[in-house]
């Protein structure tokens, strides 16, 4: 049975890899890999896993373990992905017709190592087969250090006080991952924020982004506009900031077929996510009771509550469209409008009609009105006050976030107390919530 595997390989892996048969097991290994006491310890994969040094790294069904093995005189750590035993169909389909999921996650990776899209490097992958039954199965890669999902980390800054500084950078290099998986001809079919990784730590400013659980994924000569879209409506983002990812995944304002196919995705994708219940009824009432024994610690905040300061232009902007703002708002608000705009309509029309009738006869007064803005960080402070002090005495304003902490409070307080003494006059203004 195994000579069946190696055989079927090797005639659909890249060339810089080459089949493998250790003990029961049978599959392909990545050449830059090869070595004997390698090979010795992936025959002994299922003891491995069970060893007291494996460490778990996601259970359920597929597991994700960590291992640390012999290579070349010294250690490798590598991550083993198990896959679970499926049902006798799907074995039959997948031997016959599409291949098993380690061996299309191992393909994969390759493909994407080869056009230089972020993943981790492919080992090897092993099978041991029993007739049409596939009884063990496993995908071998590089096991990743200083690294965090994209979900983890967009949940965490979205909790925080997020800025378009700290957001921006992180959907460029989501972005531009994609982008480069997309132009390689790959579709992930499962490109949840869980399946990307940032680099953290030390690396996390020169990191590149990587994509994992490749296994669902399918290779094409050229991907449409509409299967890129159909891959992207699975990112987990508030829709203003979506858009947003587009543009930078386009690398200008994403065409509108793009946005339009993406907007049907999304919310086909959501009327399947509303309609789980009654698909899975029993594993859906498992999962909730799951959920309410271990809440999910870090999760999305509500989304009417999530707003973005802009750094640049000095204010908030919430991170929903117009009409995703709308379908949030209250159902009584409309009424509130309506009637408080019918109780105070004579005294505004009486009030406009006044001031129509003074318009350019009545002079008006500027003093005070004209002034300069400041916000200053630490290095353009000078570069600022130096150019306010070559426009003469125009008042100036000083901005004091909530959001911004003490310590910009004091850097802000030190600015007020200098221009004050040099007998400028400052208004100030408590910006208190976004």
């Amino acid at each position: 049975m195994n000579e069946f595997v190696v055989k079927d390989s090797l005639t659909n892996v890249a060339q810089d890899s080459s089949a493998l048969v250790v003990g029961e097991y049978a599959g392909v290994i990545n050449n830059a890999f090869r070595c004997e006491e390698l090979n010795q310890a992936l025959s002994r994969v299922p003891d491995l896993l069970q060893a007291p040094d494996a460490e778990l790294i996601a259970g359920g069904r597929n597991q994700n373990v960590r291992l640390m093995l012999p290579f070349q005189g010294g250690r490798l750590a590598v991550m083993v992905k198990s896959f679970g035993k499926q049902k006798r169909w799907k074995d039959y389909v997948d031997i016959r017709y599409r291949k098993t999921k380690a061996q299309r996650s191992f393909e994969a990776a390759l493909h994407l190592k080869t056009n230089k899209v972020g993943t981790p490097a492919p080992v090897a992958f092993l099978e041991r087969r029993c007739g049409n039954r596939l009884e063990e199965s496993y995908f071998i890669s590089l096991f990743e250090e200083q690294v965090t999902s994209f979900h983890d980390q967009i949940i965490s800054t979205l909790n925080g006080e997020p800025t378009c500084g700290e957001l921006a950078p992180m959907l460029a290099r989501v972005a531009e991952l994609c982008r480069a998986m997309h132009d390689a001809g790959f579709i992930h079919h499962d490109l949840g924020n869980q399946n990307i990784l940032l680099p953290q730590g030390e690396e996390s400013d020169s990191g590149c982004a990587q994509i994992i659980d490749l296994n669902r994924g399918r290779i094409f000569p050229e991907l449409s506009m509409r299967q890129r879209a159909q891959d992207l409506s699975r990112l987990n983002l508030p829709s203003e900031i979506m858009q947003m990812f587009l543009d930078i995944y386009w690398g200008k304002p994403a065409p509108e077929l793009l946005r339009t196919w993406h907007r049907r995705y999304v919310s086909l994708f959501r009327l399947r996510a509303n309609t789980r219940r009654l698909r899975h009824p029993i594993r859906e009432a498992r999962l909730a009771r799951e959920r309410d024994i271990h809440p999910e610690v870090n999760a999305f905040p509500a989304p009417r509550d999530i707003w973005i300061w802009d750094d640049r232009s000095d204010q908030a902007f919430s991170a929903l469209e117009r009409k995703e703002r709308v379908r949030l708002y209250p159902r009584g608000r409309s009424w509130c409008m309506l009637k408080s705009t019918a109780a105070a309509a004579w005294s505004v029309r009486k009030h406009y009609l006044s001031s129509k009738a003074r318009a350019f006869s009545a002079p008006v007064n500027l003093k005070s009105r004209i002034g300069i803005a400041l916000d200053p960080d630490g290095p353009s402070q000078g570069i600022e006050v130096g150019l306010l002090n070559k426009l003469g005495a125009a008042p100036a304003l000083l901005r004091f976030c909530h959001h911004e902490g003490q310590q910009r409070w004091h850097e802000q307080a030190g600015l007020v107390k200098h221009l004050a003494a040099a007998g400028r006059e400052v208004n100030i203004a408590l910006v208190q919530d976004r």
